[in-house]
């Protein structure tokens, strides 16, 4: 009797221990986790906010409407016009340069798939 109180009382006690430190182990982790989360979300959503607004703020307030406005009148219509000439034929350039690989990708991968397969 004493023996077999001994090794089930062992056996138990190992069982229970095993099972009780999962389950506290995955629920502290689970409550922790997300605890964590929603702290440090707020504080950097916070922190970010007002990091943002206060330099948002301060350039906006510094850039006084005179400057704006010479650097504007001073921009003559032929540098604007060569900015949208250079950036149109960039755009167009990798537009047609997509366009053009994966079509002759296409074709090419479906003449040799016709080829090889024959």
């Amino acid at each position: 009797t004493a023996v077999l109180t001994a090794v089930l009382t062992a056996v138990l006690t190992a069982v229970l221990t095993a099972v009780l430190t999962a389950a506290l182990t995955a629920v502290l982790t689970a409550v922790l986790t997300a605890a964590l989360n929603a702290v440090l979300t707020a504080v950097l959503t916070a922190v970010l906010t007002a990091a943002l607004t206060a330099v948002l703020t301060a350039v906006l307030t510094a850039v006084p409407t005179a400057v704006l406005t010479a650097v504007l009148t001073a921009v003559p219509t032929a540098v604007l016009t060569a900015v949208r000439t250079a950036v149109l034929a960039a755009v167009l350039t990798a537009a047609l340069t997509a366009v053009l690989t994966a079509v002759l990708t296409a074709v090419l991968t479906a003449i040799l798939t016709a080829v090889l397969t024959a």
